[in-house]
């Protein structure tokens, strides 16, 4: 290995770089089969492995060669790109944001230190460098957009279980119940109707107590989970209602 990197340093990245890729690639997949409540801990793991050997290439050209090899600059900025999709996909926003940062400030500072160092036009390599800064703004502008409209999304479907959902017993409300019956209504589908109820339930919550009454309710509701649609109507009482096609069906 050492006289393979003295007659071409550059091998060196591949060298360390490819086994690496492999050796995680198969330790994924054993994961995977083995484990798959680490998937989590796998994403990071993949993450730190495809920023070391993306954005590796131009440090190994610089230690080595004292100079970037043709296509490192290049990959480089691939690499950071990789990174940064991967990173916003498996990352929290916040940390996210730091890491791009963090990679794209190393990026150019190896770049315009090694200018320095040649004594070569660092402020255009300087310049240089905001075409890549402002792609990595855009995406991490995307990603924020994106990320925030799913959450808002999925917040707006919250909201709106919890306003027809009864928490109790996890049937629909009264106010569920009278939008069902709407819509069958406009749409002219014929239905059936019937109510249950808990007979003597206020006496049975006088005398063994709120919680046992929450129990039997919630018993008796998921015996209702198999009809088409049950409603808790109001307190121990229950609209079940069944489409007519539904009946035919099961006849």
């Amino acid at each position: 290995m050492q006289a393979a990197t003295s007659r071409d340093p550059e091998r060196l990245y591949f060298l360390v770089t490819q086994p690496l890729i492999a050796l995680f690639c198969a330790g994924a997949l054993l994961t995977v089969f083995l484990r798959a409540g680490h998937l989590v801990r796998l994403e990071r793991l993949a993450l730190i492995v495809v920023t070391f050997a993306t954005t590796s290439r131009l440090p190994f050209d610089l230690i080595l060669l004292g100079r970037p090899a043709p296509g490192a600059e290049a990959q480089m900025i691939i690499g950071l790109l990789m990174s940064a999709v991967l990173g916003f996909l498996t990352m929290g926003l916040r940390s996210a944001t730091t890491f791009v940062m963090v990679l794209y400030a190393l990026h150019a500072t190896l770049l315009v230190q090694h200018e320095l160092r040649s004594g070569g036009p660092w402020m255009t390599t300087l310049g240089t460098q905001l075409a890549p800064g402002t792609l990595l703004t855009l995406l991490a502008a995307l990603f924020h957009f994106r990320i925030g409209y799913v959450q808002a999304s999925h917040d707006r479907d919250a909201l709106h279980t919890l306003a027809v959902t009864d928490p109790l017993t996890g049937l629909l409300n009264r106010r569920g119940g009278e939008r069902a019956l709407n819509a069958l209504t406009a749409e002219q589908r014929p239905y059936l109707l019937a109510v249950a109820d808990v007979d003597d339930f206020k006496r049975l919550n006088d005398g063994h107590g709120h919680a046992a009454g929450d129990h039997v309710l919630r018993v008796l509701a998921g015996g209702l989970q198999r009809a088409d649609t049950a409603v808790r109507w109001g307190g121990e009482e229950f609209l079940i209602i069944t489409e007519q096609s539904a009946l035919h069906r099961r006849d």
